[in-house]
């Protein structure tokens, strides 16, 4: 969520500019809001199977791949394995079953150093470094200094959607912010 949300910050200042009464309120946290309780109008949701109690679109794929540091990598003789690099991985609250099964089969034996709780903090610690990590395409490709180092995984992917309530879908400001991000987002 958080590279998400920064990925996208200047579509919320886009939004702001045109719609200069809409106030946002942004959460970047990894607890999921209720739209159904309104702990949230909209939610910006990486998810293969949204909730049918919600509405929306899918508007982006976000596929993963694994990435290392430059430096790392030229550390390392051109013939190493997976296995032989240390890596950065999700602290277990928050593991990817997804991404837990390719790296078993990817990189049985490999060396977790490092776990996270953050995004933003694993795209630190590949920066310094650290070690490998599979990590989201759009947020890697920013960085002239991480190297992709595995083609993409399609089975290691999830869907971006903007959701809301049925009961807000028609509301002015909620339309609006979901009409404007679905055509910022799309192709991501």
């Amino acid at each position: 969520v958080d590279v998400i949300a920064t990925r996208f910050a200047p579509e919320f200042k886009s939004f702001r500019d045109r719609y200069p009464d809409v106030d946002l309120e942004v959460s970047v946290d990894y607890a999921v809001m209720s739209l159904a309780r309104h702990e949230a109008d909209v939610a910006i949701r990486a998810t293969n199977k949204p909730p049918s109690y919600l509405v929306g679109r899918r508007v982006a794929r976000a596929d993963y791949a694994v990435y290392g540091a430059k430096t790392l990598l030229d550390a390392y003789p051109s013939s190493a394995l997976l296995s032989d690099y240390p890596w950065i991985a999700w602290e277990e609250r928050l593991q990817s079953k997804q991404i837990d099964q390719w790296m078993r089969r990817q990189a049985p034996d490999a060396r977790v150093v490092c776990r996270v709780d953050s995004n933003l903090f694993l795209l630190a610690a590949l920066r310094a470094g650290i070690g490998l990590a599979v990590f989201p395409c759009f947020a890697a490709a920013s960085f002239s200094d991480l190297a992709q180092v595995t083609s993409v995984d399609p089975e290691v992917g999830v869907d971006l959607w903007l959701l809301t309530h049925s009961e807000l879908r028609n509301t002015a400001r909620v339309k609006a912010f979901m009409e404007h991000m679905a055509r910022s987002m799309e192709g991501t």
